[in-house]
């Protein structure tokens, strides 16, 4: 993690197709959303101190379930 500058995040449409960046190392470069619905997806482009950047995504599933429950 020390390696990384910052991360941005892109959601889509639904949040105005804004970039959303998080330098927040001691939060591990979260960014906090709301949303319903049953999920989307979640593009990042993490950038390192040294000049790279490495793209990856996720989809964002809300239909997981309740955790920690047994």
């Amino acid at each position: 993690m020390n390696a990384v500058d910052r991360v941005e995040y892109f959601f889509g449409e639904s949040w105005n197709n804004q970039v959303f960046t998080s330098s927040d190392r001691g939060k591990r470069f979260g960014v906090l959303a709301s949303a319903h619905g049953s999920g989307f997806l979640c593009l990042a482009s993490v950038f390192f101190k040294d000049g790279r950047q490495f793209d990856t995504w996720r989809y964002i599933d809300f239909e997981q379930g309740e955790w920690g429950k047994d």
